[in-house]
Parts: structure tokens; C-alpha cells; sequence
């Protein structure tokens, strides 16, 4: 799912961790400085897209899809 490069960091770890315990505002936070990092690695948009949807700001989440989606269609 990530490359090799970013599912060893702990970070990402621990944003799934956060994400799955329903702590979206704190999942987002560890997702924002992940995609910093990584701007390419769609599941990271697409993960902190979730966030933004599960806290309303939906806007900042259609942004997110639509990344992907405009990223995935070359």
C-alpha cells in the first residue's frame, strides 16, 4: 500500500492507530506532516482526505479525493 520507504515509518503507524481509534483531528495532524513529506503517496492524501471528512470539513476532503482521483487517471 505505501512504499517500502514510508510504511516503515512510525508515523504512519501511528496516524492508522489514531484513525482507527477515532481521533481524527490528531490522525490529521500526523497525515499533514506525512503528506509534507511525501507529496506523491496517494493513500496518504486519500487517509488524510478520511479525516477531513470524519471532522466536516468536507471541502478539504473532496480536495483530497479529487488528488487522487486526477493523480490516478495518467
Amino acid at each position: 500500500m505505501f512504499p517500502f520507504w514510508v510504511k516503515g515509518q512510525a508515523s504512519v503507524t501511528e496516524a492508522e492507530r489514531l484513525f482507527s481509534e477515532e481521533k481524527f483531528d490528531s490522525a490529521l495532524q500526523v497525515y499533514e506532516t506525512l503528506v509534507e513529506q511525501y507529496p506523491d503517496t496517494l493513500t496518504l492524501h486519500y487517509n488524510r482526505g478520511l479525516c477531513f471528512y470524519h471532522i466536516g470539513k468536507l471541502n478539504n476532503a473532496l480536495a483530497d479525493f479529487n488528488f487522487c482521483i486526477e493523480a490516478d487517471s495518467f
